[in-house]
């Protein structure tokens, strides 16, 4: 009987130490958002690569997505195997490399501000008129991440997305979204931050041939 006992009291002792470990380890939703808006915040530059698989009616398509940005300046670059963007932050031009022509429009003071595909305006355009909840625990590309379900509170349109955010640098690996019959995914590769990026990759370089409208 001593030993049963005892036996018992061992295990109670390692639930309640699993118990305070998970107590501690764990963080809730909005804790999460926090973390990633100060880790957004202290970037000041980074590129990676974004490959995107949109499902519409059950037609398929994947591209990639090669892209930089910088802070507090708002240029950006993006690249695929069709268009190139670049923006020095008062400047934009599309490049249609299929057809040679580059489209240039000067950005308003007011609407000088970083890409829709920039993380930091999918955590403001995300979380801040939205239900958020942390669903779970998973593995992208062998790295360990929270997962986050995020509804809009806005019932007049209906949008799901769930976010796999990366434990160690708080950003998201991967993001689906949900419209009903059309739904994308996201996923982002290779991201480096704050290696320095020379402002000189955000001007468009013109090319022989090209012409301007």
């Amino acid at each position: 009987m001593k030993k049963l006992a005892y036996i018992c009291l061992v295990c109670i002792g390692l639930v309640l130490v699993a118990l305070i470990l998970i107590s501690c380890t764990d963080m809730s939703a909005e804790e999460i958002v926090k973390k990633m808006q100060k880790k957004y915040d202290a970037v000041e530059d980074y590129k990676g690569t974004m490959v995107v698989k949109t499902n519409f009616q059950g037609e398929v398509e994947t591209y990639e997505v090669h892209f930089m940005m910088k802070k507090p300046s708002n240029k950006y670059k993006s690249e695929d195997e069709n268009l190139l963007f670049v923006s020095n932050g008062k400047t934009t031009w599309i490049y249609n490399k299929k057809k040679n022509v580059v489209t240039k429009l000067e950005i308003a003071e007011e609407r000088r501000e970083m890409p829709e595909f920039d993380y930091g305006e999918i955590i403001k355009d995300s979380f801040e008129k939205s239900d958020i909840k942390l669903i779970g625990k998973e593995k992208v590309s062998g790295r360990e991440c929270y997962v986050i379900e995020v509804t809009p509170e806005n019932n007049t349109f209906y949008v799901k997305q769930k976010l796999w955010i990366d434990k160690e640098f708080w950003y998201p690996l991967e993001i689906k979204v949900d419209y009903g019959e059309f739904n994308s995914t996201i996923e982002y590769r290779n991201v480096e931050f704050n290696t320095g990026i020379n402002d000189e990759e955000f001007e468009f370089e013109t090319f022989g041939g090209q012409k301007w409208k």
